[in-house]
């Protein structure tokens, strides 16, 4: 147990490992590091020229039955809503052709690599522990199924602040530490200073030196072990990549919106993700979770430093 530093309400943690994660200056431009061969403007043009020249084609049309009788501001307003909502979807469909031509591409092998060390780390606040406990135990379990060279230990960070779910908590860590043939850590901050967002940089500043990555859940996260394996995998083939992210499925969809997006999701969204990645590659945004990071990449990158002035919440 960890007794010595106030801010955590519960902890046991492995021996602290220190890794300075020192605050971005957002007034200059980072270092520049070794230029990755960019093969992502092809694929640009093959999204975006089909996507406006859909959309360019169906204003024209509708332009020319408006302008029969007259245009007025009414149907310019009009025009202009439909180009800016119908442009999405042509930019939807692009990237999911897209999608379907890389993913007829043969498959390229994973290059063979030293194993790495990975952190899970599950940070939560205020959240039902037998949900998270229980899918945390899944995740392991069938990481115990998959054979493999990388070393996993699960890290649960919690933030929460009700006496009760974080007895519940304690108790949980404590089961699925017993059953599980996995490394399991669990610590409870008194505050949650910055959120999520700060347990994780709490984690970094004090353990990251420990773990060559860290894959950053969500609370209700459930991923396969073959999943997390191959995450590891491609990290471990690419020395140049920095966060490598998988393809997020909604189950368990209850509503019938739900349910439509959850077909939706299984029926092309892993095409609409490849597309994605084809043509942003290297200058994709991060979806926040279910990704596997570098970490001392991210220490050196990732520091947010703090903001002067007055914060709105809308």
């Amino acid at each position: 147990m960890d007794r010595v530093n106030p801010s955590y309400a519960a902890a046991q943690m492995p021996p602290a490992a220190p890794l300075a994660m020192p605050a971005q200056d957002l007034r200059t431009a980072p270092a520049q590091q070794r230029q990755v061969a960019d093969t992502s403007g092809g694929w640009r043009l093959a999204m975006f020229l089909p996507a406006i020249s859909v959309t360019i084609l169906l204003l024209w049309g509708l332009h020319s039955v408006f302008a029969a009788s007259g245009m007025s501001w009414l149907e310019w307003l009009l025009l202009s809503l439909i180009g800016m909502t119908f442009v999405w979807v042509t930019f939807a469909v692009s990237t999911t052709a897209i999608g379907l031509a890389s993913a007829l591409d043969r498959e390229r092998p994973v290059r063979k690599a030293e194993p790495l060390s990975v952190a899970l780390l599950m940070p939560i606040y205020n959240e039902t522990p037998k949900h998270v406990f229980g899918n945390a135990a899944a995740m392991l379990d069938d990481l115990t199924k998959c054979a493999g060279d990388h070393h996993y230990t699960l890290f649960v960070l919690s933030d929460t602040q009700d006496p009760l779910i974080a007895a519940e908590e304690e108790a949980a860590f404590a089961a699925l530490r017993a059953r599980s043939t996995h490394s399991i850590f669990y610590r409870r901050r008194r505050e949650n200073t910055d959120k999520k967002t700060g347990n994780i940089a709490d984690w970094v500043r004090g353990w990251g030196a420990g773990w060559d990555a860290m894959i950053v859940l969500d609370a209700d996260s459930l991923m396969s072990g073959r999943a997390l394996r191959s995450l590891a995998d491609q990290m471990a083939a690419d020395p140049e990549a920095g966060l490598i992210q998988s393809f997020p499925q909604l189950i368990g969809a209850e509503t019938l919106f739900a349910r439509l997006q959850q077909f939706s999701n299984l029926a092309y969204g892993r095409l609409l993700a490849e597309g994605l990645a084809r043509w942003s590659q290297s200058e994709g945004n991060y979806w926040g979770h279910n990704a596997i990071i570098r970490t001392r990449a991210f220490a050196e990158a990732a520091g947010l430093p703090r903001l002067r002035g007055r914060l709105i919440l809308s």
